[in-house]
């Protein structure tokens, strides 16, 4: 009696396996397809993508944000041109002291400076901010 029990076992266990065989797989699949794809981080925006997102937010009125593409332009150039290559972990303060040393220092510090202030602190942006960031943006890449 206990040996027809486990071979019923056995059976019903191998059909079990067998009906949702085809289920599993393709649920390894969708978890392999989206673990692969969740590897490959997006590469970071272009020097031209960042120019071209400050003038569009210009555009808009959004200074805050029209501000903050030109810093990330700024440390893109920065980056392309190997004066101070991207470090994730790097903060503001960080990247004020690697540009002290470039020729164009003050332009960097005053895109640092506006950026501090205007994405983290409780400074409004204008315009006049703007025109200010674009001016020192410009120094840069006369450099």
């Amino acid at each position: 009696f206990y040996l027809s029990l486990i071979l019923l076992g056995l059976v019903l266990s191998w059909q079990i396996v067998r009906v949702l065989s085809p289920y599993l797989k393709k649920l390894e699949q969708q978890v392999k397809s989206t673990s692969a794809e969740s590897a490959v981080p997006a590469p970071p925006p272009s020097l031209t993508n960042w120019l071209r997102r400050a003038t569009d937010q210009q555009r808009q009125g959004n200074y805050r944000e029209a501000c903050r593409a030109l810093y990330m332009a700024m440390l893109q150039r920065l980056h392309d041109t190997q004066q101070v290559p991207h470090q994730l972990s790097r903060t503001d303060g960080e990247y004020r002291q690697a540009v002290q040393s470039l020729p164009k220092a003050q332009a960097c510090q005053t895109l640092l400076n506006t950026h501090e202030q205007v994405w983290f602190g409780e400074s409004a942006s204008s315009a006049e901010t703007f025109d200010r960031c674009q001016k020192a943006y410009r120094e840069i890449e006369q450099a």
